[in-house]
């Protein structure tokens, strides 16, 4: 009997100790459970907290880019922010009612002028472009009659010529386009006493080739054409030109045409360092280096040579001032010159002339040889080369013998691409030609002879900066 209630106590003891640490282990499993609990909550809110934060961050960033946007303009820079798309935007001041386009674009519309004009036309689009922060629209070249005549084509690809590097950013017209909707939104005329009407501005059917539809009529009516006239806008500076540009509609407008831009404007021209710049990045084509390549090498070698341009006024037919019984007339012999003498102006006379005096100046044959063999003479060479738009292959002939000059067609693959390319090609190859001369002499009132002279001038290369062909004494 004690037996059995020793055991039964001993059982009861061991069944209460169980029981004690069985409490003991629920009781740390509730609480290692609690804290679990607090940890997951604890993770969960600092996620939700993190969640809000870099939300609020994106839109404090945002409205901090924004302001950015706004004042860094005003100083005529454009702002790149961290994980933001830059924003190119045309220089205006916003309202808070609406934004610009992301990206806006500036189309230039050449005449059929003479190729030089043109270029001059694509600089001032390029500088108008460049300070109003827009896409610079590289639009064909527009030939001249006799060119299309030869080849069946009335526009030649600017690519073809040309590549613009840096100073500006610029994309195919076809793209401009298609990012247009085909539609110009406001254009600014800059040629005329009065507004030019559809049929002169798309009489060569450019609108077509090109991928537009927009006709002048219909935006004249609704007070989207700006007639600025003849040349006194060559010399407004840069902060006219933007409020020009900043007016309402032509602010907010993707897509801005200026029409015919030409002369070269004062406001470039009066800043050195924006015209090397400017003339610096366009640069010849691939095509045009190899072909003035093969013509250098094969009429002078390794050795050095200087250049002469030669624009013949036709006295009988064609454009020439020559024939203008308007201006006095200075000095005696069978060519004719035209002098532009402008007060302030560099040799290049390039700009508006309104203020420059202006006369026939005339010279003998005899005078142009000698002046041709003086010149080359006074540069210590031995060869020079001509680039002479004169038709009358006697009188070329003639002056080339006399000066012992040589000129394209003296040279086997000049013959081949007076053959076999456009009138444009040959011109830009001698000028390209001329651009690398050793020293360089030029006719006054010729864009072809200040395209050289400024192209060679952004390079450091030396022209006769005191007179030019037909005033050398």
């Amino acid at each position: 009997m004690r037996a059995k209630t020793a055991l039964a106590s001993l059982v009861s003891r061991r069944l209460k100790g169980t029981r004690s640490r069985l409490s003991k282990l629920t009781v740390l499993i509730y609480f290692a459970l609690i804290a679990v609990l607090f940890v997951v909550i604890v993770v969960v809110a600092r996620v939700i907290f993190t969640i809000k934060w870099v939300q609020g961050s994106n839109q404090r960033n945002s409205k901090k880019f924004t302001f950015q946007v706004l004042n860094e303009r005003t100083d005529t820079r454009i702002v790149q922010v961290e994980q933001v798309e830059q924003v190119v935007l045309p220089h205006v001041s916003l309202s808070p009612q609406a934004a610009p386009p992301t990206k806006s674009y500036l189309i230039v519309r050449y005449t059929g002028s003479g190729l030089n004009n043109q270029m001059f036309q694509l600089m001032n689009a390029m500088f108008l472009a460049k300070h109003s922060y827009r896409v610079l629209c590289l639009v064909p070249f527009v030939k001249r009659h006799s060119d299309k005549s030869k080849l069946g084509d009335s526009f030649e690809d600017f690519a073809k010529y040309f590549d613009i590097n840096s100073y500006v950013e610029t994309a195919p017209i076809k793209t401009c386009a298609g990012a247009c909707d085909g539609k110009i939104d406001h254009i600014f005329t800059m040629v005329g006493k009065h507004m030019p009407t559809h049929a002169q501005y798309d009489a060569l059917g450019i609108n077509k080739a090109t991928g537009f539809t927009t006709n002048v009529d219909e935006l004249a009516k609704h007070g989207s054409v700006t007639h600025l006239g003849n040349e006194p806008w060559t010399k407004w500076n840069i902060t006219r030109w933007r409020n020009e540009l900043e007016q309402t509609e032509v602010a907010y407008s993707r897509c801005v045409g200026v029409y015919v831009p030409f002369p070269f404007m004062d406001s470039i021209l009066s800043d050195i360092a924006e015209t090397n710049s400017l003339t610096s990045a366009i640069v010849f084509s691939e095509r045009v280096k190899y072909h003035a390549n093969r013509v250098t090498e094969e009429l002078f070698g390794p050795d050095s040579f200087v250049a002469i341009h030669w624009r013949h006024e036709m006295q009988g037919s064609g454009e020439s001032k020559c024939r203008s019984k308007a201006f006095p007339r200075v000095g005696k012999g069978e060519l004719c010159f035209v002098r532009f003498d402008c007060p302030g102006k560099t040799p290049m006379n390039v700009g508006s002339s309104h203020n420059c005096a202006k006369r026939l100046h005339y010279i003998s044959v005899d005078n142009l040889v000698e002046r041709a063999v003086r010149f080359a003479k006074s540069a210590n060479v031995e060869k020079t080369f001509l680039a002479s738009d004169c038709p009358d292959k006697g009188l070329l002939s003639s002056v080339v013998a006399r000066a012992k000059i040589t000129t394209i067609r003296d040279s086997t693959y000049g013959q081949w691409l007076l053959e076999h390319e456009s009138a444009m090609m040959v011109s830009f190859v001698e000028q390209l030609i001329c651009i690398r001369a050793s020293n360089f002499m030029g006719t006054s009132y010729s864009t072809w002879t200040a395209l050289v002279m400024l192209m060679r001038g952004s390079e450091n290369r030396k022209f006769l900066d005191v007179s030019h062909l037909e005033k050398m004494k």
